[in-house]
């Protein structure tokens, strides 16, 4: 099993740790954002959000806003996830539960170690679900899906098996 911290490569070299730090502490109006427990009120309007990329253990693509506390922290955070249409996240599990609303679009989401989507099932837009801490599952997302998920961090994904790199288009002659 592949166990890596959310951003465990961003640590290492790049910007998608900057923006979610930047993102945990400060939302873009310039307000000051909480850590662990709420000094100030949170509050966000669409206007408000500033999408980043998401660090590279997620699916290419994949997109977030960090709306309270830092995934990559002890304590409590929310953040929004969009994720392409045509996502799958290959199985996996987190240490801790993790509570996802579909906000927009629509998840199939399944239990076990591999993907068997006739044995996923369907979240659509309002749906609310909860992946236990540790438990095996994986999701599809056929169209763009913004779920919100809050959990106890530091947020981590635990592959089964690494995700295969893009591949690299080959080259007309």
């Amino acid at each position: 099993m592949l166990s890596t911290p959310l951003y465990a490569e961003e640590k290492k070299t790049g910007p998608s740790q900057a923006n979610l730090d930047v993102q945990g502490r400060t939302n873009v109006a310039g307000g000051r954002m909480p850590g662990a427990t709420a000094k100030h009120a949170i509050q966000f309007t669409p206007a408000d959000f500033k999408w980043v990329d998401a660090p590279r253990s997620m699916p290419a693509g994949t997109r977030i806003q960090v709306l309270e506390g830092n995934p990559t922290r002890a304590g409590l955070f929310t953040m929004r996830v969009k994720l392409p249409a045509q996502t799958t996240l290959m199985p996996h599990s987190h240490p801790e539960d993790e509570r996802v609303t579909v906000l927009s679009g629509g998840a199939y989401v399944g239990f076990g170690n591999k993907v068997d989507l006739a044995k996923a099932k369907q979240f659509a837009t309002g749906s609310y679900y909860v992946n236990p801490a540790r438990l095996h599952h994986y999701a599809y997302f056929g169209e763009e899906t913004v779920i919100q998920l809050t959990g106890t961090g530091p947020w981590e994904i635990h592959y089964l098996k690494a995700p295969e790199p893009p591949k690299k288009k080959k080259r007309a002659n």
